[in-house]
């Protein structure tokens, strides 16, 4: 019999106001507490996209994950290329997220417009054996 490992992660909304020069994590609440459950690290990219439509209220949602090392900033803005030749442009708070890039997984939504976006965190909750 062979064991495999799958990491778990907790997903978790980043604060729109800064706070003692961070910006903390915080939990779902409302409607989509359903979303504070740990996850296993292939279910990130079923939950996202639907994280994305309730929280950002829409359809043709989009995330995309900011990979520690490569982040792209020009001016205090993040910017991200959507693949169509068109560029994404969010306010740049990375360095300042109560987070540890190394360890955890830093995603943005944005709405079909891309008039509104959201910062996510995949913070590790461990890993689980199966098999």
């Amino acid at each position: 019999m062979q064991v495999t490992a799958s990491n778990l992660f907790r997903l978790y909304a980043v604060s729109e106001k800064e706070q003692d020069g961070t910006h903390k994590l915080e939990a779902f609440d409302g409607d989509i507490t359903a979303y504070n459950e740990v996850l296993e690290v292939e279910e990130l990219d079923k939950t996202l996209p639907d994280l994305a439509s309730v929280r950002l209220d829409g359809g043709g949602c989009q995330c995309f994950e900011l990979v520690h090392g490569d982040v792209n900033s020009e001016n205090g803005k993040i910017i991200i290329d959507d693949g169509d030749n068109d560029r994404i442009e969010v306010r740049d708070i990375y360095d300042k997220i109560d987070a540890d890039p190394e360890e955890c997984r830093f995603f943005i939504l944005v709405n079909g417009n891309r008039t509104e976006y959201e910062w996510i965190i995949a913070v590790p909750q461990g890993t689980a054996h199966s098999g």
